[in-house]
């Protein structure tokens, strides 16, 4: 008999080359120790980024990697001192998050 591995069906979204860079600059950069993997389940501090798509443009999120906001700054945002193209990727990566599942 043959034994077929049993597996969930991932549900994924195909990233952009840039945004796929931008997951990556996202990990090595550490963001999700503060906004959660994948931008979901951040903290008080440093809120989940999923969804930001629908609240914030990409030009608004770009502003914020380079100047904090107070509540960036009071919740420990480290200095984000990066190029043009990382920013971007970054952001196109933080826009491709899907909105977390409702909890409601």
């Amino acid at each position: 008999a043959t034994t077929a591995k049993a597996s969930r069906p991932v549900k994924t979204a195909t990233l952009s080359a840039e945004a796929a860079r931008g997951k990556v600059l996202f990990q090595n950069y550490r963001c999700e120790t503060c906004h959660g993997a994948d931008g979901l389940n951040g903290t008080v501090a440093a809120p989940g980024l999923a969804g930001m798509a629908s609240v914030l443009s990409a030009s608004v999120l770009d502003d914020l990697l380079q100047h904090h906001s107070t509540q960036m700054k009071n919740g420990n945002m480290p200095p984000t001192n990066m190029s043009v193209a990382t920013r971007k990727a970054i952001v196109a990566y933080i826009r491709s998050m899907p909105s977390p599942p409702d909890t409601q």
